[in-house]
């Protein structure tokens, strides 16, 4: 290789470190303009329909999304997988928690295996859906609602 194509080769290579690097920054700082200090996302981790996991989940997963858009505020959301022995189980004691912490049933009893719910809060309205698999059961809970500060 000649040392005019590994010069180049090295050039290539640090503009797109920086270029990636600068975007994630730039990414972050927008970030941080829609959702300041992740207010809303630590006010929906703290939420009890968050933390509070059914007794018959053997197996959870919780994947969270802050507002991390670009060039947009978007949805803060968190998901959350319950697995077990007995779905059906964990589908009707995960929806009577989020009865008993104030989350509301928008149209309860149209199906049998997905309930959606919302909940005014001081950080905007959410959203959880519970939807009851073949496998495991599925909550997500958005903020669809809250103060967005555009930048």
């Amino acid at each position: 290789m000649s040392a005019a194509r590994l010069r180049l080769w090295i050039l290539l290579t640090m503009v797109a470190f920086i270029s990636l690097l600068g975007f994630q920054l730039a990414r972050t700082h927008w970030s941080n303009n829609c959702d300041p200090q992740l207010a809303r996302f630590t006010a929906m981790q703290s939420d009890p329909a968050v933390s509070e996991r059914p007794a018959a989940a053997a197996v959870d997963v919780e994947i969270d999304q802050p507002d991390n858009g670009w060039l947009v505020c978007t949805d803060t959301k968190i998901d959350l997988y319950l697995v077990g022995a007995d779905n059906h189980a964990i589908y009707q004691d995960y929806k009577s928690h989020l009865g008993a912490d104030g989350w509301a049933a928008v149209a309860p009893g149209t199906d049998p295996h997905f309930e959606l719910y919302e909940k005014n809060t001081r950080h905007g309205r959410w959203s959880a859906s519970v939807f009851e698999q073949l496998f495991w059961v599925e909550v997500s809970i958005s903020d669809y609602g809250g103060p967005v500060q555009t930048p």
